[in-house]
């Protein structure tokens, strides 16, 4: 079962919901919160709370739902990421809105403003995020980081330092060794990777 070890941080309250219900045996997050249209608190706000708040449950693995972010929120995320990760937690971003469609809808949702993707992806990263695309790497992403949190800041950590992160893949079907090869050796990283006889 879970380990309470990660806080939800959504602005959707739908979203939170249906992640609890999937999530809960697995992850049993600590904290779980909705912002909504961040009148009234941000998303930032949480983690910035949960961050710092000695009164805080202990949170080791941050996922956050975003579909926009409010003015100074943006540089504000991006801090609160880098400090998490300085902490050795981890921050999981699924971001809704990056196509013209997408937009549309978290405009008439939350009224937010979604920006531009490829910018917000690449700064976060930058700043030490998981930043997911798709709801179901955002679920993957929340149990193996709040089970094996420790490991996976360790493996990134060594590859930072310029150290190999050894990955071996084993497979009895076909169809499974192609998508492994091709989502590990079309990763930025692949030179880094080593084909085995």
């Amino acid at each position: 079962n879970g380990h309470g070890n990660a806080a939800f941080i959504c602005q959707s309250g739908a979203f939170m919901i249906s992640r609890l219900s999937d999530l809960a045996k697995k992850v049993s997050p600590a904290v779980s919160v909705s912002v909504g249209n961040q009148l009234d608190l941000s998303v930032t706000d949480v983690m910035d709370y949960l961050i710092h708040s000695e009164e805080a449950p202990d949170v080791s693995v941050y996922g956050l739902y975003i579909e926009g972010l409010n003015d100074g929120d943006g540089c504000r995320l991006m801090q609160l990421v880098a400090e998490a990760r300085a902490k050795g937690k981890i921050t999981v971003i699924y971001r809704a809105g990056r196509s013209a469609q997408g937009k549309g809808a978290v405009q008439s949702h939350t009224a937010s403003m979604a920006g531009d993707y490829d910018m917000f992806k690449g700064l976060l990263l930058q700043s030490g995020a998981v930043v997911v695309d798709t709801l179901k790497e955002w679920e993957d992403t929340m149990i193996l980081c709040s089970t094996q949190g420790d490991a996976i800041v360790k493996a990134c950590d060594s590859v930072k330092a310029g150290a190999k992160l050894n990955v071996a893949a084993l497979s009895n079907a076909g169809y499974e060794k192609c998508a492994i090869a091709d989502h590990l050796f079309s990763s930025p990283e692949a030179d880094r990777l080593i084909s085995l006889p």
